[in-house]
Order: structure tokens, then sequence, then C-alpha cells
């Protein structure tokens, strides 16, 4: 059974980890850049659609998988919990970003939680990924959001 562990929420973003029969196989980010969609933000049309034909979306959000050994079924059902957090918003597009990595999260829960901050930082450093995290205290751990 494939299972979606929050592990840090911001107000611009949320990390998961994602379990399947109890073994971690990946990783996933929702970063709400809170701007229009631009044509550099989908890869893959960068090259095939010109900027001035692009229909950009109100608000843009990043989403990065990272795997870690993740069969097939686990990357359906994770892309089946993706849509299901983003397709209804009505203005808003999406792109997922994927990344391959061999490593896994340790941290002594509840006495060092912001392991997870430390863990992800190192997600954005060792992929390049350019995206702030807002300081994070080990008490915020205690509520739903840690901003």
């Amino acid at each position: 059974m494939l299972r979606f562990r929050r592990l840090l929420r911001t107000r611009r973003m949320e990390f998961f980890e994602i379990n399947n029969e109890n073994q971690s196989c990946g990783y996933l980010v929702f970063h709400d850049t809170q701007r229009e969609s631009k044509l550099k933000d989908f890869p893959i049309l960068v090259g095939v659609e010109a900027e001035e034909d692009f229909d950009s979306n109100k608000n843009h959000i990043e989403v990065i998988l990272f795997k870690n050994n993740m069969d097939e079924e686990s990357f359906e059902y994770t892309n089946y919990f993706i849509s299901d957090m983003l397709d209804t918003k009505a203005d808003c597009s999406y792109y997922i970003k994927e990344y391959d990595i061999k490593k896994e999260l340790e941290f002594d829960m509840p006495n060092h939680m912001l392991g997870i901050v430390d863990f992800l930082s190192s997600l954005f450093e060792e992929n390049m990924i350019n995206i702030d995290i807002p300081e994070v205290k080990e008490v915020s751990f205690n509520y739903l959001s840690q901003e």
C-alpha cells in the first residue's frame, strides 16, 4: 500500500515522503511559485512553442519527484496523488520534474525534526534546485504548518 507522509508544510511548499509497504521509495515537493506560468516552466515545450503563443495560467506550482528505487505501480499512484492535489485548481498549472536519488531520510523523531529540513536542503543542493526553504524551528513541528 502506497502512503504519503507529509513531513513539512510551509506557506508555499509541502514535502512528502512516499512509502510503499513501509519502505521509502521517494519524496515529493509541491512548491507554489505564486506567479503566472511561463513557457520555461514546461521544458518539453521550450523550442516547440513560441513564447507569444504560450497561454499562461494565473499560478504555477512546481512539482518535484525524487525517486528512490520507485517501481512503476508506485510511480503511477504518485501521479494520481499529484493530480488529486492539483487538478481542482481552475487557473493553475503544474509540471513534474523527476530526479533519481540514492539516499533516504534519517532523522531522530521527535528529538531532531530539523533533520527533515536538512535533508530537503541537501536534495535541493545536490540537484541544483533553487527553492528557498523558510527558517523553521524545532517547535514548529508540533503544528500542522511549520511556518
